[in-house]
């Protein structure tokens, strides 16, 4: 497994909405996964736009850093141009660590997306599983550079 390099990201429906706190407005910018080297990053990537629609933005390739960059939208001028968070996928040398960071993504229609997983290099954790005190159903997978990703699908109101 490889460590996460960012704290979990909000669920996706709610990235580009702004959250208030003592009259400061703030939204989550982007979220950082590692992965141990560039195949890694490479695989991760593809993974995210295989399952998720993600675009790739922008790739970093220097000698002692590689990223992709991932946006949201229906093509990849319009995810470079939305204000909604990415994903930042970049090598990193840190040891590995199956600490609790992770992505948390929502999800549309989570069987769909469950069988998206293996065939793009990812792997089932666990789920997909209904909360009962919540009105949604979560899963965790793995990307294939190792990063825990919860998925999430919340239940239509009633």
């Amino acid at each position: 497994m490889i460590r996460t390099a960012a704290t979990a990201v909000l669920v996706l429906s709610l990235l580009a909405a702004p959250a208030f706190t003592q009259g400061v407005t703030a939204s989550v910018r982007d979220a950082r996964v590692t992965a141990k080297d560039k195949a890694s990053v490479q695989a991760a990537s593809k993974f995210y736009q295989a399952v998720f629609g993600a675009k790739e933005i922008v790739v970093i390739d220097r000698a002692t850093l590689y990223e992709s960059i991932l946006g949201f939208g229906p093509t990849v001028e319009a995810a470079r141009a939305s204000p909604a968070a990415r994903i930042v996928i970049m090598t990193s040398a840190e040891p590995i660590s199956a600490t609790i960071p992770h992505l948390v993504m929502t999800v549309s229609d989570m069987d769909a997306a469950f069988k998206l997983v293996a065939p793009n290099g990812g792997r089932v954790i666990s789920g997909p599983t209904r909360t009962p005190e919540l009105p949604q159903v979560t899963g965790m997978i793995n990307d294939p550079a190792g990063n825990r990703v919860e998925l999430v699908q919340v239940d239509a109101p009633k």
